[in-house]
């Protein structure tokens, strides 16, 4: 089967403040906090985080990459996530003590999205769908497991992940079927000829 789980970017926007909201970098007696987070897609595949700064330095600021899927952690994450041009010079400057590509390195490996549960809700619903009585007495039933992510893509309206799920499909009888008749030897009656 395959199935498709779409992430709204309320529920991603709130996965990724629980892993990047108070995040603190510290450098030379310097601390900057990440105060707030949001994310949103560009649709052009690509995933926008907008993140508040406070401490040493205050501001907003504007990373984009391409979301993709870990298979080991069950995990969605954004390898490439990098300040985008629209972030303002004054802020990218402002942060330049901290060593920029090593607060980018840490967003990049703390900015990650658990996937786990979104596929598991997702197997439930489908299997919802499929489980019902077709006619009286007689059931389709399925049951889905864990499967593989095939795709992960970043569209204007939700994260969208892809993946083949394994499961079996069958019908369940809740009434007795037909006799079928076993005489070996049926009598054949010969048709009779009027005249």
């Amino acid at each position: 089967f395959m199935i498709e789980a779409a992430i709204g970017y309320d529920l991603a926007s709130d996965l990724l403040k629980k892993q990047l909201v108070g995040k603190t970098f510290t450098r030379f007696g310097r601390k900057v906090s990440i105060a707030y987070v949001r994310c949103y897609g560009l649709g052009d595949g690509r995933l926008a985080v907008g993140v508040q700064f406070s401490g040493a330095v205050t501001g907003e600021g504007y990373l984009v990459g391409t979301p993709k899927f870990d298979a080991s952690s069950n995990m969605l994450y954004v390898p490439d996530l990098n300040f985008d041009v629209g972030t303002s010079n004054a802020l990218v400057q402002s942060i330049a003590w901290l060593k920029r590509d090593d607060v980018i390195k840490q967003l990049r490996e703390v900015a990650r999205f658990p996937l786990e549960e979104v596929l598991a809700d997702t197997r439930a619903k489908v299997e919802q769908k499929i489980n019902r009585e077709l006619t009286e007495g007689v059931s389709l039933i399925a049951t889905l497991h864990a499967g593989r992510v095939i795709d992960v893509a970043a569209l204007e309206r939700a994260l969208v992940v892809r993946a083949e799920a394994v499961g079996t499909i069958g019908l369940k009888l809740n009434k007795e079927l037909p006799k079928i008749n076993k005489d070996k030897n049926p009598k054949i009656t010969k048709p009779v000829n009027s005249r």
